[in-house]
């Protein structure tokens, strides 16, 4: 009874999972999209045409062939997410090092490390009896 509930699941994938022609005409794949357009909800339809807003067809074809409009917006999203976890990256190494550079220059004499445990956990702890930041 199950498996049969799911089998019936699957297939009722709905719009966002219908394939479009994206191997053909301008008029072949607007046609596509007009099929599926009128059952995607106000979010799905924002989020394909935000996906597809910066794609010529050939490249949108070459991205996804005949793709449906979920993959389509997971693959755009995807894309987006790895270009600017690897520019924030950079940027925030750019922001840090100045300050890294600062802090390079403080030395601290007869340190002892503590570790002491509270509500949150361990916690460590330096004890110094002097340091020393360059004028």
């Amino acid at each position: 009874m199950s498996a049969l509930l799911l089998l019936a699941l699957v297939g009722c994938g709905g719009p966002v999972d219908k394939k479009l022609v994206t191997g053909g005409s301008n008029e072949q794949y607007r046609s596509s999209v007009d099929i599926v357009d009128p059952g995607l909800s106000d979010h799905e339809r924002a989020a394909f045409n935000w996906a597809v807003s910066d794609l010529d067809l050939p490249t949108l074809h070459r991205r996804y062939p005949n793709g449906t409009v979920r993959q389509v917006i997971r693959g755009e999203i995807k894309r987006v997410q790895q270009a600017h976890t690897t520019r924030l990256e950079r940027l925030k190494r750019k922001a840090q090092a100045p300050l890294i550079a600062e802090l390079e220059k403080v030395t601290a004499r007869d340190v002892q490390l503590q570790i002491t445990t509270g509500f949150f956990g361990a916690k460590p702890w330096l004890d110094m009896a002097e340091s020393v930041y360059p004028n």
